[in-house]
């Protein structure tokens, strides 16, 4: 499988240099389909394809890790510029599709579910895991089974009755990589609102694996150095990844424990930015 990072917060300091933004999208190349793990905010995910040479038409499938709008409010500008999504199948969770909002600010998904399915050949609402791919499965609704992730909600998501609600993000998946002939799964995440750890131990459940070569993505650690932090690093350290690539919703000070923490060479902490490349 190969993977672009064509949006994150950061970007490359050496040229060719590629435009950042506060939203994460992936180019993902895996058992002969290509496709989109969520679109960012604005125009960045078009441009920055267009420096590493990749042709956003005729993609297989564009899958959303949530309905916030840093990862799906770039599809409205994928859309506007010409990109043909007539055979493309959009993969989700059905919650992604309702409304959210932070107070009087829209939020969610640019675009209504009668709109979409006049877009993509097909959308596909899933709270179960799906495989997109030969090894790539999307992992639908992640459960929440530890006690220090996700306590908290997220703005609010609109109520059958029209009114708002605090917003749990039940809608929050990530993808897992879980190859033929191996015995190892590689995470790839959105903001991981549902935790990283319960993405990782449900990601080791339906692939039947209990080892993860690589994260990559969101671990939404936003705050100061606290219980969730302190529990994810211990988790991880006993996890054992050789590959961590924490970007977006990981802010300076996680990563700088993270880095403390558990960076030897065996399982380094790598940065992550707009315009790298990996073979997985």
């Amino acid at each position: 499988m190969k993977l672009s990072v064509l949006v994150n917060n950061d970007v490359n300091l050496e040229s060719p240099y590629f435009y950042g933004e506060p939203g994460l999208s992936y180019y993902i190349e895996a058992g002969g389909k290509r496709g989109l793990f969520d679109t960012g905010y604005s125009d960045v995910a078009l441009k920055n394809a267009e420096k590493l040479g990749i042709d956003l038409n005729g993609l297989d499938f564009v899958a959303l890790s949530h309905g916030h709008d840093d990862h799906a409010r770039g599809l409205k500008y994928l859309h506007e510029a010409g990109i043909d999504f007539s055979k493309t199948e959009l993969i989700l969770h059905p919650q992604a599709l309702v409304p959210k909002w932070d107070g009087e600010e829209y939020i969610g998904i640019p675009y209504t579910e009668t709109e979409l399915s006049g877009i993509f050949g097909r959308v596909t609402k899933t709270r179960e895991p799906y495989e997109i791919a030969e090894g790539l499965w999307f992992l639908g609704e992640i459960p929440r089974e530890n006690d220090f992730e996700n306590k908290s909600p997220v703005c609010e998501v609109e109520s059958p009755d029209g009114g708002k609600v605090p917003d749990f993000l039940i809608d929050d998946s990530a993808l897992c990589y879980a190859p033929s002939g191996s015995d190892e799964i590689y995470l790839i995440s959105g903001c991981a609102h549902s935790g990283i750890c319960n993405v990782s131990e449900y990601a080791k459940k339906i692939s039947g694996r209990e080892k993860v070569r690589g994260i990559i993505g969101g671990f939404h650690m936003t705050g100061g150095i606290d219980e969730r932090v302190e529990k994810t690093i211990d988790y991880l350290k006993i996890l054992g990844a050789k590959e961590l690539y924490p970007g977006h919703c990981c802010l300076f000070h996680a990563r700088a424990e993270m880095y403390k923490r558990l960076n030897t060479p065996e399982t380094p902490v790598r940065d992550m930015y707009a315009g790298m490349s990996l073979t997985l």
